[in-house]
């Protein structure tokens, strides 16, 4: 089971795209590429820090 980066606000319909995670991101002019950016001191319930590369290992897990 995995959370999501980002989920559709409800509360209008889910025409807006809100962070999970404190996160923040940019699209590209062309719209393909999204560059997020990470809160800092973000830890799983273990302790582990939340890091890019868990995020790489998940896409690399569904993909």
């Amino acid at each position: 089971m995995f959370d999501n980066l980002i989920r559709r606000d409800p509360r209008d319909s889910g025409k807006t795209i809100v962070p999970i995670w404190r996160i923040t991101w940019e699209i590209a002019k062309d719209g393909k590429t999204y560059t997020f950016h990470l809160r800092q001191g973000v830890q799983f319930h273990d302790g582990t820090d939340f890091t890019s590369a868990d995020i790489k290992a998940t896409f690399d897990r569904i993909a």
